[in-house]
């Protein structure tokens, strides 16, 4: 259920391999090994290898309206969430104590009541928000750094500009592969398709996507 929230995922048993996007198929699949076979054959391998070369040079379908990039966000921003989560809670994670000091620095700054879900939970809503706010606002999200990304947002969005670049700056961030998946699919939304001149998107961006993310 998780790997649904993904773009572009091998599923195997070792016998049968399917490339997939968003929990649905989108390569036919690939048998490479049938009972009785003694070794691969060449047909199975380079059927195999191609379906490899697909899966690595794949790139995101961008969404076709606000309301598909909403739940394709919504989704992989649980999927930080948990990761973050999963991650504080491993002391032997080599990314557990980065965001252990991430978190202690925003308890004693903003919140002095923060717990591990809810430091999770803010964690990835502001590097997704902060991405989405990128992508408004016309920054190249796939072509700079994370670091500038945050500093280029900042000029307009102050707080969470300068929130998104202290999130990032650590160690954990390369360790955390949600968040280069987040930049990858909110890299490829073109607003001209998506905005009709009468909505505003930062309100419906926010409060749908907050809808969709966490009903509750």
């Amino acid at each position: 259920e998780k790997l649904c929230a993904l773009p572009n995922v091998i599923y195997s048993n070792g016998y049968s391999w399917g490339i997939f996007s968003y929990g649905k198929l989108r390569e036919p699949i690939v048998r490479i090994w049938e009972p009785g076979d003694s070794e691969l054959s060449a047909e199975a391998t380079e059927k195999l290898l191609l379906l490899v070369r697909k899966f690595l040079t794949a790139k995101p379908d961008p969404p076709r309206s606000l309301a598909e990039l909403i739940t394709v966000v919504a989704r992989l921003c649980r999927l930080l969430k948990d990761d973050v989560a999963a991650t504080i809670g491993s002391a032997s994670h080599p990314a557990s104590e980065d965001l252990r000091l991430l978190a202690g620095d925003l308890q004693q700054r903003l919140f002095p009541d923060l717990g591990d879900q809810d430091f999770a939970d803010a964690y990835a809503q502001s590097i997704t928000f902060a991405l989405l706010l990128a992508q408004v606002n016309g920054i190249a999200i796939n072509e700079i750094p994370l670091h500038e990304i945050g500093l280029q947002v900042a000029k307009k969005h102050s707080i969470i500009g300068r929130l998104f670049s202290a999130l990032t700056a650590g160690d954990a961030t390369s360790e955390l592969a949600t968040i280069e998946t987040l930049r990858q699919v909110i890299g490829t939304v073109d607003w001209s398709l998506l905005q009709d001149g009468a909505t505003n998107v930062y309100v419906e961006l926010y409060e749908n996507f907050l809808g969709r993310y966490d009903p509750a």
